[in-house]
């Protein structure tokens, strides 16, 4: 029998600033490196609005998800293999205080900026979300 496969979804948090595509991004709580928001699809909520969850959760941001899924892509955790759907989230609103504000960075940069420090895995939604929005 083969490894067991998690869904995971996440969003790509964006806002446009003078015309620059700036995005936001936090810290893993396992390494501290630079991420976007995903976590496992909730089993009452489409794979979008889990994504919009954890966004609110882990990076304390409201928003949209607009068009369809960016990428997908897989990493190995908790002897399985995760699968994750990426959306792009145009962000709406960003609360100064969040529940998971104590234990997570978050910055927002220039989505050229974040393509260099982002996990490898996660790059290619930024490009993706970067051509999407031309």
């Amino acid at each position: 029998m083969g490894k067991p496969v998690y869904s995971q979804s996440a969003v790509v948090p964006y806002i446009i600033e003078n015309d620059v595509i700036k995005v936001i991004m936090i810290t893993s709580l396992n390494t501290g490196q630079w991420s976007i928001p995903k976590g496992n699809v909730e089993d009452y909520l489409t794979p979008q609005a889990s994504a919009l969850k954890e966004a609110e959760e882990e990076a304390g941001i409201f928003g949209d998800v607009v068009g369809e899924q960016l990428c997908e892509y897989t990493y190995e955790k908790w002897g399985g293999i995760c699968r994750v759907d990426v959306y792009a989230m145009q962000v709406q609103h960003i609360a100064e205080e969040w529940d998971e504000s104590d234990i997570r960075k978050r910055v927002i940069i220039p989505i050229d900026e974040a393509i260099k420090k982002i996990r490898p895995e996660q790059q290619i939604a930024l490009h993706s979300l970067r051509e999407s929005l031309r």
